[in-house]
C-alpha cells in the first residue's frame, strides 16, 4: 500500500490496524466514522469495553473542513493508539 501521503490515507491506515490488532490481542478498540462531520473516533478500553469503564485512549480526527488536521498533527494525534498496540497484551 505505501506511505500514507495524505489524512485520510493515514486515517484509514490507522482503522485496518486497529481491525488487526483487535483481531490477536486483548483490549477493544472502538472505530467509529461519523459522515455528517467526516470525522473518525478510536476510543481504546485496554482491559476489555464495560459499561462502567472509561476510555484509556481517545482520538478523533476530522478528515475534511477547517478542522482537518495536517498530517503531521494527525501523526502525533494518533502516536499513543500506536505506542498502545505496539505494547498491548497478547
Amino acid at each position: 500500500m505505501g506511505k500514507p501521503k495524505n489524512v485520510r490515507e493515514l486515517t484509514e491506515k490507522a482503522m485496518r490496524d486497529c481491525f488487526k490488532y483487535s483481531l490477536m490481542n486483548i483490549g477493544d478498540i472502538f472505530v467509529s466514522f461519523s459522515p455528517h462531520v467526516n470525522s473518525v473516533s478510536f476510543d481504546v478500553y485496554k482491559e476489555g469495553w464495560g459499561i462502567d469503564r472509561d476510555t484509556d485512549i481517545s482520538v478523533s480526527i476530522t478528515l475534511k473542513g477547517i478542522l482537518k488536521p495536517e498530517i503531521s498533527e494527525a501523526k502525533k494525534r494518533l502516536k499513543p493508539l500506536y505506542d498502545y498496540m505496539k505494547g498491548g497484551k497478547q
